[in-house]
């Protein structure tokens, strides 16, 4: 009996040291074609597990490895039905999740407490997020993964390579990670997975992954409102030894200089349009291994917004103003009168608390322009005063 139980032990530690993801030595061409001979020296499972009650006999088969910079993958699908394949978004992380689409679980950090999660529509249209420890989902992280899907005569195919430095693994203490892949046939509620089931972080395989970055982003910050701003980046060196790292930022390009066990401040000035897609990428580098990958993409929304009470006052009244910053407040508000003509009548500057507040202001003309500038952005109206409710 001890034998057995000591064998069962020694077979359990064998399996564990075993499970590795194959190294790829020669990237695979990322087309949506599954011809690439380099995924024969990549993992392979031909057969994925039902969840819950069959609906389907469609199979899925996946392939995948990684290299110093990328994990990649392989999904080919059977479809029963491909000319009317669900994959009507077309916005990255749009509602992808209704198409028939494939998923990447990652569990970098190896904690079993939260994970990045890669969704993928058979035309290869992304939807990404992370999920903390308290299942909060995080839809503004991006992981830039290049996928595409192509759709085949009786499946689909969707090829990816996934960032390895988007997934912060720096923070990985225990050299293992959880991983799990799932294939969503949405137009008969057909759910597989394989290495583990749906969102469950406790059943996803693990393996031993030796790759090391020992370069974190700590923090960022990443205003999302229309104007000029600072974009930070605060990168933590967690070893101890000096690291130079090299790349860019948008167009601009980057030297960083990380003494040991220290953090180096990035700033960076953007200017956002609002209404416009906008998007933000940072890539640090030592040497050829990509350490630090940051990718944001949105439409800035209006960072100052204002209204007046009435747009006609009576001779003598203030002018009140309703005013709205998307942020708080850092710098000064700008109000200036202009007559019709584009002369200065009147401007002051106000220090703004909270980010609504009422103006009540000294309106003595007939007629103005009034305009309030934060930040680079403005907001204009036409004020005008009468004697009396009649004129």
């Amino acid at each position: 009996m001890k034998k057995s139980l000591l064998l069962l032990l020694l077979l359990s530690a064998f399996v564990l040291c075993c499970r590795e993801i194959p190294y790829l030595a020669t990237a695979p061409v990322i087309d949506g074609s599954p011809g690439d001979a380099v995924w024969k020296k990549a993992a392979y499972i031909p057969r994925f597990n039902s969840y819950g009650e069959e609906k389907s006999h469609c199979q899925a088969k996946v392939w995948y490895g990684y290299d110093r910079n990328f994990f990649y993958v392989l999904f080919l699908c059977e479809h029963g039905d491909v000319k009317n394949i669900a994959a009507s978004y077309t916005e990255h992380d749009d509602k992808v999740y209704f198409d028939d689409e494939v998923e990447v679980f990652i569990d970098s950090s190896g904690r079993r407490q939260d994970y990045h999660q890669i969704l993928v529509n058979a035309k290869g249209v992304v939807f990404d997020q992370y999920v903390d420890k308290n299942g909060r989902t995080q839809i503004g992280w991006n992981s830039d993964v290049k996928a595409v899907g192509k759709i085949l005569k009786d499946s689909y195919c969707v090829e990816m390579a996934i960032p390895l430095a988007s997934l912060n693994f720096a923070e990985n203490t225990s050299g293992q990670m959880g991983l799990a892949f799932s294939r969503v046939l949405n137009y008969c509620k057909d759910q597989k997975f394989v290495l583990g089931e749906f969102h469950r972080i406790g059943t996803w395989t693990r393996f031993n992954f030796p790759v090391r970055h020992g370069v974190r982003l700590e923090k960022f910050t990443m205003p999302t409102y229309g104007g000029k701003h600072k974009v930070e980046f605060f990168i933590q060196n967690l070893t101890s030894k000096a690291r130079k790292l090299e790349g860019f930022f948008d167009k601009e390009k980057v030297t960083c200089f990380l003494p040991p066990k220290q953090t180096k401040r990035l700033v960076f000035n953007v200017h956002h349009k609002v209404g416009e897609k906008t998007s933000h990428r940072l890539s640090l580098k030592e040497g050829e291994q990509e350490l630090i990958r940051f990718y944001r993409l949105f439409k800035p929304a209006d960072l100052l917004t204002a209204f007046p009470v009435s747009s006609v006052i009576y001779k003598g009244e203030k002018l009140q103003l309703k005013v709205h910053i998307g942020e708080k407040p850092e710098s000064a508000l700008q109000v200036e009168y202009l007559s019709l003509e584009g002369k200065t009548l009147w401007q002051k500057k106000f220090k703004i608390k909270g980010r609504t507040a009422t103006l009540s202001l000294p309106f003595d003309h007939p007629e103005a322009k009034v305009i309030l500038s934060y930040k680079g952005v403005s907001s204009s109206m036409i004020i005008r005063s009468v004697k009396g409710p009649w004129q």
